[in-house]
């Protein structure tokens, strides 16, 4: 009975938080969304893929042509199915809509693999914790962007391959969810390839099999050496951190999120990992595989911060908000982690510590709104009404000044490129799979 029990006490709380973290996200794209495709979707989904499909010009080989360093397959081809299926119309609303049921439903499985043999009661104040991350929009920059799928596909696959690979001795139907939750993770981006990094950290720290151990270690190596030889070309050098001290600044930037303006916070959000290694090593700490799980999510967020930084960490910037849902996962983890920790303190310390924490988390979040996501979320709602009147004004009156002299505020295209967003207004193929009636 007390098995039942749980189970529809998971069940309930998972459906709480399907429903609870869809309805913020429908919230905000309808407060804040706009029916303008915006900056690379106009290349990347209007010129590359669906003016070629409508032209009968789109090859299978195209879904593999690198955008920037990555392979956005699963993008390309979600994109292209949703427009044939809303009867190719180009409507990011809905792309946005869709994005939003693909990240509420991944994360609510991700909080189930993360908590699935905790009690109930820790579950439902885990809960609460989990709705503050995922629900307040850090990283609006996905979610107003139909472009932005691929971020919820990394992630989603990426923290999936994990669960998976994670007892290293895998069933055959285990190993093989693993490698096609790699691979799709891959195909949508590159922060996938440190799936396998991830791993080997956490097999040297609690090895799953002492005896094969090592084996494990070498194909992880193996794959991380095949997917990182296949990686498109790098972008520009501009955007790499300029020196060692802006790498590390901005590495610790990103962990410490949501406290990114205080880099030595971020021991402070990762203190739950240094704590669980330690004890670990010091025996004090039986690992399972639930506990590996939670560490190679942890590591793999550490990798690919440290990655991010080394590639757009330019003077020591911190992260920008769509690289915010890559970072989630590791601070509920982190979260997670001290709970799993409470017989290594004495019950009094457990207490102060467990709750001097997640206000820490609570207030470096509810500061983070404050000072950037609201005033962001209120300059894109602005920006998006002027995109959509500059559009309607061009496509009804021809008027070239009124996209060469508009200023960057009014378009949503990259600085500079006036000329180049006023070839593709005028290009009939693209404008009629826009729908410009709900633009008005």
């Amino acid at each position: 009975m007390q098995d039942q029990s749980e189970r529809v006490s998971l069940f309930w709380v998972l459906t709480f938080l399907l429903l609870t973290n869809l309805g913020a996200r429908y919230f905000f794209i309808h407060s804040y969304g706009s029916f303008s495709p915006n900056w690379d979707e106009w290349q990347a989904h209007g010129v590359f893929i669906l003016k070629r499909y409508m032209e009968g010009d789109l090859a299978l080989k195209d879904f593999f042509v690198p955008h920037n360093e990555h392979r956005i397959v699963l993008t390309r081809l979600y994109t292209l199915g949703l427009f044939k299926l809303n009867n190719h119309e180009w409507n990011t609303i809905l792309e946005m809509r869709f994005n939003a049921i693909i990240f509420s439903a991944g994360m609510t499985a991700f909080f189930a693999l993360c908590t699935y043999n905790l009690s109930k009661i820790t579950r439902i104040h885990l809960s609460v914790m989990f709705l503050v991350l995922i629900c307040i929009p850090f990283a609006w920059e996905n979610l107003l962007n139909g472009f932005q799928s691929q971020f919820y596909f990394a992630v989603i696959f990426s923290l999936t391959a994990l669960f998976f690979f994670r007892k290293g001795s895998s069933s055959k139907l285990e190993l093989f969810c693993g490698l096609i939750s790699l691979l799709l993770g891959y195909l949508s981006f590159t922060t996938a390839i440190f799936v396998t990094p991830a791993l080997v950290a956490t097999w040297l720290v609690s090895p799953p099999d002492k005896k094969r151990n090592l084996v494990y270690i070498i194909i992880s190596v193996l794959l991380f050496v095949i997917m990182y030889y296949l990686l498109p070309d790098s972008v520009s050098e501009k955007t790499y951190a300029t020196s060692i001290y802006s790498l590390i600044i901005s590495f610790c930037r990103f962990l410490a999120f949501p406290y990114t303006t205080i880099p030595l916070f971020s021991i402070i959000i990762y203190s739950p990992t240094l704590l669980l290694v330690y004890s670990i090593f010091r025996g004090n700490t039986k690992t399972d595989d639930s506990l590996r799980y939670l560490l190679s999510v942890s590591f793999f967020t550490i990798l690919i911060s440290a990655a991010i930084a080394y590639g757009r960490g330019g003077d020591g910037s911190g992260p920008s908000p769509r690289y915010l849902d890559l970072l989630i996962p590791g601070i509920f983890v982190n979260i997670v982690m001290l709970v799993r920790l409470k017989s290594t303190f004495t019950k009094k310390a457990f207490i102060m510590i467990k709750y001097g924490y997640a206000f820490f988390i609570l207030a470096g979040a509810t500061i983070f709104v404050s000072l950037k996501t609201i005033p962001q979320l209120n300059k894109r709602k602005v920006e998006a009404n002027l995109w959509e009147n500059t559009i309607s004004q061009y496509l009804e009156t021809k008027d070239k000044k009124i996209i060469l002299n508009a200023s960057q505020d009014k378009l949503p295209f990259p600085v500079g490129q006036n000329d180049e967003f006023m070839k593709i207004l005028d290009d009939e193929t693209i404008i009629d799979l826009l729908p410009l009636e709900k633009m008005k």
